[in-house]
């Protein structure tokens, strides 16, 4: 089965007797209509458009589900390899690499994390970072989870006493959902979009100025062209977690960042220099680095 909730991709949508999905936090979600979805996959040479038919669509969906049975129909090979899943083109190249988190295989999109550096160069806008404390404690179950006491807690006056909690607890199956709805909410409340193609960017655009957001699990990166923006950002996001924020953008999901003189440069020697120490790979040597020049 493949849903996805952008009523954009879809064409000739009809009505339909309607399918429930039950999501992993227990909703039921009903989808009406299905229709002909026109999907476009990124590759490393072209772009391949791809049609599939009789798909549902969602809006209640935060993001597209992709089903894996629909791409290899189309020549679209997908290889499970222990945490990851591998999307392969008809030519052999590598569209994605999806790595399994939580259970969930998130879809990895490197060229979103350079474009992004590479629009704070070419706007020579400065990077900044924040770092959510607890994430998971933010978020709020529709429904609760009852928890035993700690020993010498669980009895009062010869009762048994159990904790009823709403809050996404590292672990359970949905906390990953709900913490990324929390924020995901947030954001959109504080007038920022989400991108259709790319769920971890967000932009907000009033006239001439913008900032821009990207988040990976409880680490953002932003940049604007607008000290007030920035400003505005930092001061919702303290009020509604505890975050702490970094003057300058240094790591991100694996990558070093250095910003000097309008340029920025990622690179990856601790990561290169971590693997050839644990690997003994004492005769490597190193690539040279990313360049965005502004």
């Amino acid at each position: 089965m493949h849903l996805d909730p952008n009523e954009n991709f879809f064409t000739g949508l009809r009505d339909h007797e309607g399918a429930q999905i039950e999501t992993s936090n227990g909703d039921i979600i009903k989808a009406n209509q299905v229709g002909t979805l026109k999907a476009r996959l990124l590759g490393s040479q072209d772009d391949i458009s791809i049609s599939m038919e009789d798909i549902f669509y969602v809006p209640e969906l935060p993001m597209g589900l992709i089903s894996v049975g629909r791409l290899t129909d189309k020549g679209i090979q997908v290889n499970f390899k222990h945490v990851k899943a591998i999307i392969i083109d008809r030519d052999g190249s590598i569209l994605y690499e999806a790595h399994k988190r939580d259970g969930v295989y998130i879809i990895h999109m490197e060229h979103t994390v350079r474009v992004f550096f590479a629009t704070g160069a070419q706007y020579g806008t400065h990077l900044k970072q924040a770092d959510i404390s607890t994430p998971f404690l933010y978020g709020r179950k529709k429904k609760p989870v009852y928890l035993e006491l700690p020993a010498g807690h669980s009895k009062r006056d010869g009762q048994r006493y159990v904790w009823e909690s709403y809050t996404a607890i590292y672990g359970l199956d949905d906390a990953s959902q709900v913490r990324n709805t929390t924020l995901d909410e947030h954001l959109r409340s504080k007038g920022f979009e989400q991108c259709q193609d790319e769920p971890c960017l967000y932009k907000k655009v009033i006239r001439d100025k913008w900032i821009l957001v990207i988040v990976y699990v409880d680490n953002m990166a932003y940049t604007s062209n607008d000290p007030d923006l920035l400003e505005e950002f930092e001061e919702k996001m303290r009020k509604r977690f505890k975050t702490k924020f970094c003057e300058d953008s240094k790591r991100f999901i694996g990558y070093q960042v250095v910003q000097d003189q309008g340029r920025i440069f990622l690179h990856q020697k601790e990561y290169i220099t971590k693997i050839s120490e644990t690997f003994e790979l004492i005769h490597m040597t190193y690539g040279r680095e990313t360049h965005f020049i502004r």
